[in-house]
């Protein structure tokens, strides 16, 4: 069983555990009607205008094992997420965010995600410096480009 090395997904979730109004439950909602009889969605089916009041809450990432190293490319980051975490926008995990253990536990558990796709939920504080006073839920949820491969990762992000 994989053990964390920062203490970032110390702390997972279920999904009865959340309230019903946080975003990540919300969301969770709108992605369980997504997949279908699917442990995953395909990434063409989501509808920003499905979730409007969502869309601060919401990060996209994309998976990209296409360098000599897996990488995970933030490419949308909404206005919420940006205020809570005071990051500028996209970027990749690897370069821009992260580094040491708390870089080795988001490509574990992505790729995990990835290879076996399932929902999760942490508590967990911002991992940024300056940041780690915002404590809040995040929920993770696999996507699809082509129906077959998680290619993306969505995030719904919320303080607590």
């Amino acid at each position: 069983m994989w053990q964390p090395k920062s203490n970032s997904f110390n702390n997972p979730l279920s999904v009865d555990s959340i309230p019903e109004k946080h975003p990540a439950r919300r969301f969770y909602t709108y992605w369980k009607k997504l997949c279908g009889e699917n442990n995953f969605a395909r990434k063409s089916d989501f509808n920003p205008a499905d979730v409007v009041e969502l869309l601060p809450n919401i990060a996209m990432t994309r998976l990209d094992y296409s360098g000599s190293e897996f990488d995970i490319i933030l490419t949308l980051a909404g206005e919420r997420i940006k205020d809570l975490l005071r990051i500028k926008g996209s970027g990749t995990y690897r370069k821009d965010f992260f580094s040491g253990d708390a870089l080795e536990d988001r490509l574990h558990l992505y790729d995990h995600m990835a290879k076996k796709p399932q929902e999760k939920f942490f508590r967990m504080k911002a991992p940024f410096k300056g940041r780690e006073f915002n404590e809040y839920i995040v929920g993770l949820f696999p996507f699809s480009r082509d129906g077959e491969t998680i290619t993306h990762i969505f995030l719904a992000i919320e303080s607590i």
